[in-house]
């Protein structure tokens, strides 16, 4: 039997195009993630995962544009009541340097 442990990750993500309510747009965004993982590595293949096949994000690749996603925190936490593990922040990445 393989036990695991609760594990909570801050996720910065960066140039996504993404077809929202403005048009096709360079976004980054920010979010939580919380998964159950059987050691700190296998939680971010997990956290990794669940971005890369959310379906809401609908990404639209182009030859010189690589999304990138990064594990900006993760803890381990004692108890984790199962949410829903949606929502993103959006940012503009053509704003980042300005």
């Amino acid at each position: 039997m393989i036990f695991g442990t609760h594990y909570t990750a801050f996720v910065r993500g960066e140039n996504f195009l993404i077809d929202g309510e403005q048009g096709v747009q360079l976004l980054g965004f920010y979010t939580w993630r919380s998964v159950y993982a059987a050691s700190p590595e296998a939680a971010e293949k997990k956290v990794v995962s669940m971005i890369q096949e959310d379906e809401r994000l609908l990404m639209i690749t182009e030859d010189d544009i690589y999304p990138t996603v990064y594990i900006e925190e993760m803890y381990e936490i004692a108890w984790w009541k199962k949410g829903n593990n949606t929502g993103y922040t959006f940012f503009d990445m053509d704003k980042i340097d300005e």
